[in-house]
């Protein structure tokens, strides 16, 4: 047997004239693992909710999309001139 094992289970046995001292150690460790449980559950759906919001936002398509962008602004189907052209610096 391992010794923390051994030293736990030493101590959380129960004896006659310790009694009460038993029952409140089985009522600290249970606290303790709901506490541990309920953090753990409170962790995962805060994750949850964040990346289904997340999906929810980038998966959204805008209300109007560009494909590829012109050098002229103008809608006619004439070649643009050569000083016309937008300046990339």
């Amino acid at each position: 047997m391992k010794f923390e094992l051994f030293i736990a289970l030493r101590y959380l046995r129960e004896k006659r004239k310790q009694t009460l001292i038993s029952v409140i150690s089985i009522l600290s460790v249970a606290g303790i693992a709901a506490g541990v449980m309920a953090l753990v559950i409170a962790l995962a759906l805060s994750t949850g909710f964040k990346e289904d919001i997340q999906d929810k936002i980038l998966g959204a398509l805008p209300p109007s999309t560009s494909s590829g962008s012109t050098a002229c602004p103008s809608p006619t189907p004439t070649p643009c001139s050569p000083g016309s052209a937008a300046s990339t610096g």
